[in-house]
């Protein structure tokens, strides 16, 4: 990762809820003389935009205009695709969050776009820049845990405590129609799935509001996928758990990996227990730097990101053929 000198970058920043507001903390760290403008409905100006010293944009065109060196898309997930479009046609190389879109229809035509004509972009399915997600990369590739056998992912928490001082019915995770549920919330798993193993098939999807939440998403959901090698992989998610989990379980005839995302620990185990065990003390904000800086480098021609629309869209597509799944008749709603 070489973050140029190439002089401060000009970030056009969408959506500045507290994703977007992480970004610009991580931005200006990475590059503390950066000029921000900020995309909002009528311009909108508040205390973040003046403490920020950011200039304000109601239309996208403006804001092209603007030259900005990168955008970041995150606004709420239906949304994106007001500006995604306009934004790669004009050339701006975008870090979108994820997931990418929530229409079948959006998705396909992103899928259509021929990658010679895209500016560099990196979606926003942070965990990939994780030590210990890189590290278990790396195990599978070696071979350490032999044929792997099967495959699981965890995500879940209560969602009433993941937003503090926010009422958790007025947010996105609440409402289906603005991108909510944990299907799309969570589809970092998803796209951990694609990265550990390859392109994935959508095999059986069940999906469910199950709680006392006052949600009109879904709240419980398992995917069963199965990799292009055969591998059987599940994906557990959900809203409710008093206790917050998120991990990855990998059998292989030889070994078996355990990453917990909670406790910062990978763990190889072989047979007679022998262990080893890795403890990640990179910070998250870490993670989030480090692919916008690649985004950054890659708008000055230095390289290429990790996580491209391209292969960004391949979780977001399994996401929505899980609804579709559903929707069109699969196991209940």
């Amino acid at each position: 990762m070489v973050l140029t000198d190439a002089g401060p970058p000009r970030c056009l920043v969408i959506g500045t809820g507290s994703i977007g507001r992480r970004h610009v903390a991580n931005l200006k760290k990475l590059a503390p003389g950066a000029q921000l403008a900020f995309f909002r409905h009528e311009a909108r100006h508040d205390d973040f935009s003046s403490a920020m010293q950011a200039q304000l944009f109601d239309a996208l065109e403006g804001a092209i205009e603007w030259r900005p060196t990168i955008a970041i898309v995150a606004s709420p997930s239906d949304r994106h695709f007001d500006t995604l479009p306009g934004l790669l046609a004009a050339g701006v190389p975008t870090l979108i969050e994820k997931p990418v879109v929530i229409r079948a229809e959006d998705c396909a035509y992103l899928e259509s776009l021929s990658c010679a004509d895209l500016p560099p972009t990196q979606v926003g399915c942070v965990l990939r820049f994780t030590d210990m997600v890189v590290q278990l990369k790396r195990w599978i590739d070696e071979g350490r845990l032999g044929r792997l056998i099967r495959a699981r992912f965890e995500c879940g928490q209560y969602l009433p405590d993941w937003r503090p001082g926010s009422d958790y019915r007025t947010s996105y995770s609440a409402s289906r129609e603005r991108g909510g549920g944990v299907i799309f919330d969570l589809v970092h798993e998803l796209d951990l799935a694609v990265m550990l193993f390859g392109d994935c098939e959508l095999r059986h999807v069940m999906r469910d509001r199950r709680s006392s939440l006052h949600i009109t998403s879904e709240d419980v959901a398992l995917l069963h996928l199965r990799a292009a090698d055969g591998l059987p992989v599940e994906v557990a998610l959900d809203y409710v758990s008093r206790t917050p989990t998120r991990g990855i379980e990998i059998v292989g005839e030889d070994a078996t990996a355990v990453l917990d995302f909670r406790a910062a620990t990978l763990s190889l185990k072989t047979p007679g227990n022998e262990e080893q065990r890795l403890v990640d003390t990179v910070s998250t904000d870490a993670a989030y730097q480090s692919e916008l800086a690649e985004l950054l480098d890659a708008a000055h021609g230095h390289g290429t990101t990790r996580l491209p629309l391209k292969e960004g869209l391949k979780a977001t597509r399994l996401a929505i053929a899980a609804h579709e799944y559903v929707d069109k008749g699969g196991d209940r709603n």
